[in-house]
């Protein structure tokens, strides 16, 4: 029965065993002291994780991927949780990237007449949240943003194969107000390129972002 590779604990080479065999080193499969080739070290094998006589596994996920080709992107219209999103732009090849960064701002502090070895207090200061969308530059519509100082909704979906008639494998990122920070452009090879930085905020009634994930296996987006 074949295993996942070993990894040394010094070096972090592979060493590769099937039933206590170290394929790597050669050396008699019981007990198992095994000879890392790559720094020398020695060490044991203590257990083989796939081991199915002593631990059951769950059954293998067998869910369809989301492709990027079933990727639908669209800015300048509104979301609401009761409507959805409706109007904006819909992006498609011209789009090269796009990138969702979320700081969270939890620092912990170790404070005066504390715990002793745990954090005793943690602030939340405000969530930062950019998104970043680096496309050819074809139209007009991210500048005229910056021109007008507005704020607009963005929807990123992916959708995949049925599972459950009428619903499909998704995932769908709503953002209700976005702003457009900068969007320099410049010349990617023969083309002209757009890399416009967006900052998240929160809208008073719909919040900053809404996730929504359908999916067959229970709790497996949790």
């Amino acid at each position: 029965m074949k295993t996942e590779p070993y990894h040394c604990p010094d070096c972090n080479g592979e060493i590769e065993a099937t039933d206590n065999y170290c394929r790597s080193c050669a050396k008699d499969s019981r007990p198992s002291q095994t000879r890392c080739q790559k720094c020398g070290a020695t060490y044991k094998v203590l257990y083989i994780p796939t081991e199915a006589a002593w631990c059951t596994f769950p059954a293998r996920v067998t869910e369809t991927p989301l492709r990027v080709t079933a990727i639908t992107a669209k800015l300048g219209g509104a979301y609401t949780a009761a409507g959805g999103f409706v109007g904006g732009k819909e992006f498609a090849c011209e789009i090269e990237s796009i990138e969702w960064n979320l700081q969270n701002n939890l620092p912990l502090e170790m404070c005066v007449r504390g715990s002793g070895s745990y954090a005793d207090r943690c602030f939340r200061d405000g969530r930062v949240q950019t998104l970043k969308v680096n496309r050819e530059f074809r139209d007009y519509i991210l500048q005229q943003h910056i021109d007008d100082n507005d704020t607009f909704g963005v929807q990123i979906l992916a959708e995949g194969a049925v599972f459950d008639s009428p619903h499909m494998y998704t995932v769908g990122l709503y953002f209700p107000k976005v702003a457009v920070m900068d969007a320099p452009l410049s010349v990617n090879g023969k083309r002209l390129g757009e890399a416009g930085d967006l900052i998240v905020l929160e809208d008073s009634s719909e919040g900053s972002v809404r996730v929504i994930v359908k999916n067959l296996v229970a709790t497996y987006a949790a």
